[in-house]
């Protein structure tokens, strides 16, 4: 998980920054949505994690079980 450190540092530069350059898949990034000067780093951030291919989602999208790969089941083995 990535803690911005938004609450401390009201610079939106840097929290985009801290958030791009940290996160990696699957991280949860810590960021308080009272802050102004943290909305107005949501936009960077975002693009700079989409260029290096990490997608945002929602906290229940990131801790829901993974769909099964398949919902046919298996062919049955041969002789069986």
């Amino acid at each position: 998980s990535v803690d911005t450190m938004d609450w401390r540092y009201r610079d939106a530069v840097r929290v985009a920054r801290v958030a791009g350059e940290q996160t990696r898949r699957g991280d949860i990034v810590l960021m308080h949505d009272i802050h102004p000067s943290t909305a107005r780093a949501v936009p960077t951030m975002l693009a700079t994690l989409a260029r290096r291919r990490v997608r945002a989602v929602t906290l229940t999208a990131l801790l829901e079980p993974p769909a099964p790969a398949s919902a046919t089941p298996p062919p049955p083995a041969p002789g069986g």
